[in-house]
């Protein structure tokens, strides 16, 4: 419903974006960000690059176990559905030895299991927990004392109340519960790499262009670019991909194709197709009852095609 509500208006600014900047990069953290870079690069023709936290909290918890941040990497996936691959020092990959995957402020702790790690080798997102452990996290999330959705709208209120003094001279504490851990440090570096030709390697949203031969070359992937004045560009991998990665990934992407065409046209059709194809969901009753609560709540923010 995120995406539903937040592709016409994405669109829209874009389209400006084309008339009035057309030589402009538009880095994009609005979520849901992958869906929303999906959008925009196969349906306009602004230079986009879609980003995320989630991969810079991932190094930064390899670099502080490692002591060092001399080490190279590969990174695969989709927003909120990635895995680092490889981790490599002095052309070692030391993947297995560096212990459990970093969590987020905004996800739900679990456990991971050494024999599930084992299953798919690499060190997955935090996001991944929801796949990996679908149950376990519906559990916490239906005896949670409140929603994500509820805390969020405490801590936002919180912040804005603090907001409205002038006197305030430090950051809210409130913030660290947010999960927006990094954001400006992954947005000014690649503004910084686009705007000083760097040719520095950062975690982006971009079209796959044959960096990943399972995918489409259309399809918005989130990968380790190269990236310079002429923007971000994927870098090809060396390793083999794990099935399961590949499989999960075209599961969801074909859930992102199909969420952005409901979002376009209006089709309740392909928004029931895309909640169905999805990992979490996969099921035409609990979709179809999900879809109708959400297309009527939300139904002044979306295309009126849903509602005719």
């Amino acid at each position: 419903m995120n995406a539903l509500r937040t592709v016409p208006v994405m669109l829209d600014i874009a389209r400006r974006i084309e008339k009035l900047s057309p030589n402009a990069h538009l880095i994009n953290f609005s979520n849901p960000s992958g869906i929303i870079a999906e959008a925009l690069l196969n349906h306009t023709d602004v230079k986009v690059i879609g980003l995320c936290n989630c991969f810079i909290n991932m190094h930064a918890s390899i670099k502080e176990n490692l002591g060092t941040a001399d080490f190279d990497y590969e990174y695969v996936g989709l927003n909120h559905l990635s895995w680092i691959t490889s981790v490599t020092v002095n052309g070692e990959n030391i993947l297995e030895s560096l212990g459990k995957p970093v969590s987020m402020k905004n996800i739900p702790n679990l456990d991971y299991d050494d024999e599930l790690l084992a299953s798919v080798p690499a060190i997955p997102s935090p996001y991944l927990g929801y796949f990996y452990l679908k149950e376990a996290q519906l559990k916490k999330c239906l005896e949670a004392e409140k929603t994500r959705g509820e805390i969020c709208v405490e801590i936002e209120e919180s912040l804005l109340k603090q907001y409205e003094d002038p006197a305030l001279e430090i950051k809210p504490k409130e913030l660290m519960l947010r999960g927006g851990a990094l954001y400006s440090t992954a947005a000014v570096s690649i503004a910084d790499a686009i705007e000083n030709d760097k040719n520095e390697y950062h975690v982006a949203g971009v079209k796959n262009n044959g960096s990943l031969p399972f995918m489409e070359d259309n399809d918005v992937i989130e990968a380790k670019c190269l990236v310079n004045n002429k923007g971000a560009f994927p870098v090809k991998l060396k390793n083999e991909i794990n099935p399961y990665i590949k499989g999960l990934m075209q599961s969801v992407k074909a859930y992102e194709r199909l969420t952005v065409k409901a979002a376009m046209t209006g089709s309740r059709a392909d928004a029931l197709a895309a909640l169905m194809v999805h990992p979490l969901i996969g099921d035409f009753d609990k979709a179809k009852l999900v879809l109708d609560d959400m297309l009527k709540a939300n139904a002044e923010y979306i295309h009126r095609g849903f509602n005719e």
